[in-house]
C-alpha cells in the first residue's frame, strides 16, 4: 500500500492538461491494460503506454478505478487503476459510472454528489460513535459517497462497497462542503441539544486559523514556483526559503468553539509537513536529479493546495455565520 505522501504526490503532480475543464491524466508506467470493468480480473479492453494522455469520465464505487477515454475521441476506452496514472483533479468530482462491480454489501450505491477521501484505514461503524461495533474497515485513499451526517457534521454516513455506516470527519479529506449533505433523520432531534457558541467566538477562531494558513500558502506558492522553474530547465540562484514551520496549535476548547476545526487540523499538519519537506530540499544547493526536483515540486504543490483548501472552507464558513448573524463581529 502506498503511503499518504506517495499518494498525494500521485494525486497532485502537475503536467500539461488537455483543457482545464477536463479531467486529464497521464500514464506513469511502461504499459498498462484498460479493462472492460473496474477490476483486475476483467477482460482487457485496450493498452496504454507511458506518457499517454487520457481523459477521465467517471469513477467506480470506491474511486480505485477511473473510466477513461482518449483526448481525441469521445468513446470510453474502459477502466484503468488509478495507481498507474498521475492526475491533478479530485476523484470525488467525477460521477460514479459503475455501481455494481466490487460490491461487498447489500446496499445499492447511489451517487449523492458529495464524496470524501479516506486518509487511512478507517472503521465503518453502525452508529456515529467510536465505541460502536465495527462493520468493516476501509482501505486508505478511497473515494466514498456521503449519504448524510450528524447535526454537527463530525460523523458522516457513507456507502463503502455496499456497506453503509459511519466514519468520523477528521479521518477524511474533501474540498466539498459536507454540510450540504442532509442531516440523518435519526439525529435531527439532537440538534437542539448542541451547545450554542456565540458567533463572535466562532469568527475569532476562524480568523486565527486563516491568519495561520494564508502566509504559509504564499510560501508554498513561492516554493512551487521555484521548483517549477527548475523543472522547466531554468538555472536559478540558490536562495533557500525559511523552513521548519510549526504546526497549528489548538486546544479542546478551541474545537468546542469551532467544531469545524477538527476536520482541518490533520490537513493543516500534512500541509506543513509537505511545505517543510519541499523547503528542506532547497538547503542542498547544487545540481538536482529529476526525481528530486519532481518530488520537491509535488510537495510544494500539495502544501499549497491543502492550505488553499482550508482557507476556502473557513471563508465559506465565515460567510455562512455572517449570513445568519450579520451583526456579528470579532472582538478587538
Amino acid at each position: 500500500m502506498k503511503s499518504t505522501l506517495a499518494f498525494l504526490i500521485a494525486l497532485f503532480v502537475v503536467f500539461p492538461a488537455v483543457a482545464q475543464s477536463e479531467f486529464a491524466a497521464r500514464v506513469v508506467v511502461d504499459s498498462a491494460f484498460v479493462r472492460a470493468l473496474p477490476a483486475y480480473e476483467a477482460d482487457p479492453a485496450a493498452s496504454v503506454f507511458e506518457n499517454d494522455s487520457l481523459i477521465a469520465v467517471g469513477r467506480n464505487i470506491d474511486g480505485l478505478w477511473l473510466q477513461v477515454r482518449r483526448p481525441i475521441g469521445q468513446q470510453s476506452l474502459g477502466w484503468i487503476n488509478r495507481e498507474v496514472i498521475s492526475f491533478t483533479f479530485e476523484i470525488g468530482a467525477l460521477p460514479i459510472t459503475d455501481f455494481e462491480t466490487g460490491l461487498e454489501g447489500t446496499e445499492p450505491v447511489v451517487d449523492t454528489g458529495i464524496a470524501v477521501l479516506t486518509l487511512g484505514e478507517i472503521a465503518i461503524r453502525p452508529l456515529p460513535d467510536g465505541t460502536s461495533p465495527r462493520l468493516a474497515t476501509t482501505l486508505a485513499f478511497l473515494t466514498l459517497p456521503v449519504i448524510d451526517r450528524t447535526p454537527d457534521s463530525q460523523w458522516l454516513r457513507v456507502n463503502y462497497r455496499g456497506i453503509v455506516g459511519w466514519l468520523p470527519l477528521y479521518l477524511i479529506n474533501t474540498s466539498q462542503d459536507v454540510e450540504q449533505a442532509p442531516v440523518n433523520p435519526g439525529y435531527l432531534a439532537s440538534f437542539a441539544e448542541l451547545p450554542t457558541i456565540p458567533p463572535e467566538i466562532q469568527l475569532a477562531q476562524l480568523e486565527r486559523l486563516i491568519a495561520f494558513a494564508q502566509p504559509l500558502a504564499a510560501v508554498a506558492n513561492d516554493a512551487a514556483a521555484y521548483w517549477g522553474a527548475l523543472d522547466a530547465g531554468q538555472v536559478l540562484e540558490c536562495r533557500p526559503l525559511a523552513g521548519n514551520y510549526p504546526y497549528y496549535t489548538y486546544t479542546a476548547q478551541d474545537i468546542t468553539e469551532l467544531p469545524e476545526l477538527r476536520r482541518v487540523v490533520d490537513r493543516l499538519a500534512l500541509a506543513v509537513d509537505q511545505l517543510n519537506a519541499s523547503i528542506a530540499a532547497m538547503q542542498r544547493c547544487g545540481i538536482y536529479l529529476d526525481g528530486e526536483i519532481s518530488s520537491a515540486y509535488a510537495s510544494a504543490v500539495n502544501a499549497r493546495l491543502l492550505f488553499v483548501n482550508v482557507i476556502a472552507s473557513m471563508e465559506q464558513l465565515r460567510e455562512r455565520i455572517l449570513t445568519v448573524q450579520p451583526d456579528a463581529a470579532v472582538s478587538p
